[in-house]
């Protein structure tokens, strides 16, 4: 990975953490999720949506998932 390719990964990832600790400062509710594409994943992300938080980060969603969540389950 080239050195600015890496940079623009951290910077990512920094900004990424500093909206989170903001909306979280702010009193907003993030269901903090790993991101990964395994079932167990899959149904954090579903339980994540039912409790109604306010923000989901690194839902995973199975491939072919199109709609509304309630209609999954």
């Amino acid at each position: 990975m080239g050195s600015d390719r890496c940079w623009t990964l951290v910077s990512g990832l920094q900004h990424e953490q500093v909206l989170l600790d903001r909306l979280e400062a702010e009193g907003r509710s993030i269901a903090r999720l790993p991101g990964r594409q395994l079932q167990e994943d899959y149904d954090a992300t579903q339980a994540a949506m039912h409790s109604g938080v306010d923000f989901i980060h690194q839902a995973s969603r199975p491939s072919g998932f199109l709609g509304n969540p309630q209609a999954t389950g």
